[in-house]
Parts: C-alpha cells; sequence; structure tokens
C-alpha cells in the first residue's frame, strides 16, 4: 500500500502538472520523493472518533494497524530516492536488503524486549513499577533499534504487542493492567495535542497561499493513489478469507489521514535540494487538508454510509445488564478461587450475587414480549456470529499451522464462512411478534 500510494502519486501529479504546465523546477524525482514522504498515514483523530462513535472495530484496528506498520517502510522509501538526489546511484538489491533489515531487525528487537520485559513484569504487581516498565520498553526499544539501524517504529509496535498479550493471570494484575491503560491512554491524548499544536506552530500560511495550486493538485494526487491503495487489494482480501466490504474500505480510504510523519521527513529535506520550499508547502498544505477536510467530514461520511451504530434504549439496556451479568460471573469466580466459599462472608457475598444475578435474568425475560427488545436481542445474536466467525478462521489457521489440515482444506473452511448462506426468512406474521417467553435461562 505505502509503495503504490508513492508511485501512483507522483505519477498522477506528473499528469497534472503536464496538464496545467505547472513543471518548473520541480521533475518527476522531487514528484517520487513527495510522493514517499506523504505516503504514511497518521489517523489518531479518526480513530479516536470512530472509537467514540461506536464504529466497527474491525474498521479502526486496520486503519491503525496500517498507520503503525507503514511508517517504516515509507521512511526506507523517503531515504532511497533522498539517496538518488545525492548520489545519483540506484541499485534494487540494494534497497531491498535494507529494508527487509530495518523491518526485520526491528521486529526482532522489538519482541526481544517486549519478552524480556514480560520476564520482569512476572515478579511485581506493583502498578506503578508497571507503568515505569512499560516506558522504559517503549523509550528503550526505539533507541536500541536506532541504534542498531532498524526500524524503531516497528520495534515499538512489537514489544508492545508481546506485554498487551500479556494475560493478567500470569504475569500482570488485573489492577494494574486498568492503570496501564489509562496511563497511556491519558499519555496518547497528550502527545496528539502536542502533535496539532507543533503543526500550527509550523504553519506558515503565507508560504501555503503562494502555493496554494499545488497544494490542491498534491490532495487530489494523494486520495486518488489513497483510493488504488485501498481499494486495488480487495479482490485478493477475499481469496485470502479476510473479505473488506465496499462501505469499510471506503471508511479506510477516507480515513487514511495525513501526519507528524510526512511533516518530519519534509523538514529533514537538505537546504541544497531544488523546490525544497515547494515540496514543503505541498506537504503541509496536504497535511492541513487531510487534517481538516477528511477529520471534520468523517462523521457525515459515516451517517452516509449508514455505518454509525444506532443505540436504541432497549440496546442499551440489553448491553448493560450483559456486561453487569458477566461482571458477576466473573466475581464469582473469583471468590471461589480465593476462598471457596468456606468462610461465613464469602457465602453471604455469593448469596448476594446470586440474587442480584436472578434479578436481571428476570428483568430480561420480562422484557422478552418487547418488540424493540427482541430486535436488539437479533442484532446482538448477529453480533456474535460475526465474532464466531472470526474465531472459526483463526482456528482453521491454526490447524493449518500444526499440519492437521492442508492449506486447501483451510481456504476451503474458510470461503464456507465467508460464503455463508443467510438463514431463511421468517413469515411475516413471525418477524411482527417476538418468541412467546420460556421459564428457562436458555432464552436468555
Amino acid at each position: 500500500g505505502v509503495v503504490l500510494t508513492a508511485v501512483f502519486t507522483a505519477l498522477v501529479l506528473q499528469v497534472e502538472f503536464s496538464t496545467f504546465g505547472l513543471h518548473g523546477q520541480i521533475t518527476f524525482l522531487h514528484l517520487l520523493l513527495f510522493g514517499t514522504l506523504i505516503a504514511a498515514t497518521d489517523p489518531i483523530s479518526v480513530i479516536a472518533l470512530l472509537r467514540q462513535l461506536g464504529v466497527d472495530r474491525r474498521i479502526s484496528v486496520l486503519i491503525e494497524g496500517e498507520s503503525l506498520f507503514n511508517d517504516g517502510t515509507a521512511i526506507v522509501l523517503f531515504l532511497t530516492v533522498l539517496r538518488l538526489f545525492t548520489s545519483g546511484s540506484f541499485h534494487a538489491s540494494e534497497i531491498l536488503s535494507k529494508l527487509i533489515w530495518v523491518c526485520l531487525g526491528g521486529i526482532f528487537v522489538g519482541i526481544t524486549i517486549g519478552f524480556l520485559a514480560r520476564f520482569v513484569m512476572g515478579f511485581t504487581r506493583d502498578s506503578l513499577l508497571i507503568i515505569a516498565l512499560t516506558t522504559a520498553v517503549a523509550y528503550g526499544s526505539y533507541l536500541l533499534a536506532e541504534k542498531l539501524h532498524v526500524s524503531g517504529i516497528l520495534s515499538i509496535v512489537f514489544s508492545g504487542m508481546v506485554l498487551g498479550n500479556t494475560d493478567y493471570k500470569q504475569g500482570l494484575g488485573l489492577n494494574a493492567r486498568v492503570a496501564v491503560m489509562s496511563f497511556w491512554e491519558y499519555t496518547g491524548f497528550l502527545i496528539t495535542s502536542i502533535v496539532f499544536l507543533l503543526m500550527g506552530l509550523e504553519l506558515n500560511i503565507l508560504l501555503l497561499l503562494d502555493h496554494l495550486e499545488l497544494i490542491i493538485l498534491a490532495f487530489a494526487a494523494v486520495q486518488t493513489s489513497r483510493l488504488v491503495a485501498v481499494f486495488l487489494p480487495i479482490p485478493v482480501l477475499r481469496r485470502l478469507g479476510q473479505p473488506l466490504a465496499y462501505k469499510d474500505a471506503t471508511m479506510v480510504w477516507w480515513g487514511g489521514l495525513r501526519g507528524a510523519l510526512s511533516m518530519v521527513l519534509v523538514l529533514s529535506l537538505p537546504e541544497h535540494i531544488q523546490a525544497r520550499d515547494s515540496l514543503i508547502a505541498m506537504t503541509f498544505g496536504v497535511v492541513v487538508l487531510s487534517v481538516v477536510a477528511q477529520g471534520s467530514s468523517m462523521g457525515l461520511l459515516l451517517k452516509w454510509l449508514k455505518l454509525m451504530p444506532r443505540t436504541s434504549d432497549a440496546q442499551t439496556f440489553l448491553n448493560t445488564s450483559l456486561a453487569r451479568l458477566r461482571a458477576i460471573d466473573e466475581q464469582q469466580r473469583t471468590l471461589k478461587r480465593l476462598y471457596g466459599c468456606n468462610t461465613q462472608a464469602a457465602q453471604e457475598i455469593m448469596q448476594n450475587l446470586h440474587k442480584q444475578r436472578q434479578v436481571i435474568l428476570d428483568e430480561l425475560r420480562r422484557r422478552q414480549q418487547d418488540p424493540t427488545f427482541f430486535h436488539a436481542m437479533q442484532e446482538h445474536k448477529t453480533h456474535l456470529e460475526r465474532y464466531l466467525k472470526q474465531a472459526a478462521r483463526q482456528s482453521y489457521r491454526e490447524s493449518m499451522s500444526a499440519s492437521l489440515i492442508s492449506e486447501h482444506e483451510a481456504a476451503e473452511l474458510i470461503q464456507e464462512l465467508t460464503f455463508v448462506q443467510p438463514s431463511p426468512s421468517l413469515p411475516d406474521q413471525e418477524k411482527k411478534s417476538p418468541p412467546k417467553s420460556t421459564s428457562s435461562e436458555s432464552s436468555i
């Protein structure tokens, strides 16, 4: 995706410049350099908006995961094209070997430090010490990776993945996990605010106005190349058993904002490069338009695509009731694990939890005759089925990795999940009225 975006941005800009006669000092190599530095996405504000609106988590994971993984590739491509300005030499084998070293080296450093920190984390349950350890991992993995001339970004990502998948029962207490997540959520908010503040301080309005035509053409070229990079792999994703709906792809396309990395790269250009001011203006202009135009219109696009979740009172009640039931079950399991209900206090607490659970179940049964509540339950069932399909896909892949089934057999099984036939439609009379309630808890 990064390579497609960089190359297509340069090609589209070349066509635009030829059409409007705007060549000047800007050559195709300048446009390719611009394509590499603008290729990486930085959709921080979009991700926050998607989470706030409760959009399907898969979309935000796709957008955020892409932004985390494409920084290293974009930097390598940028440095490669920049080298052409200084040395004029171009060796494909050298570029490929450097790319492999930067990416795989960063991944190896991140995983190694992550498991080392995970081992150290097993000796303490103190929240402050664990927060300090995660901070040291984030900073130290980046410094070590940069010292080895590999990707510091990928190093941080994979060390975080290792720590993030540490089970709280094995090495990270539940309270410590909540404290760590709260700390990093605030840190993310703070750093995001600083990035946008620095962008405003570095912004030169007069420079942008002088290059307004270039900025508009550059923004159009970036969006066109982004469109190609997102929609072109859709048929391949379907064959891999991970289909991407066109509505979701549209969100991924429009959610690919440009941000801090692009500005850092363009400001690092040597002073002697021709048209440096034009490249800076184009980059800053695209970033500003990206943040303002795409960021502010994301809510409208969600409504137009009908991806905005509509939560009724019945859905809210169902979600909160199920969450309370899960919490009560977890409390009961914890109490049994700690005391085994052998003390009078534990028995009293267990009885109170059982009464609370029974009250919730009675209220759920009472509301089953409400058509809106019945509709909420059907949506909840659809959500569970979608989640179970993802679990089944993962199980098939693990079976294939363990050589229990062949790759062809796994592909067929995943294909069955992807194109499963919908359930037969209910007659109109059955659609209008929910089923009669039963006295058993299994109906809930």
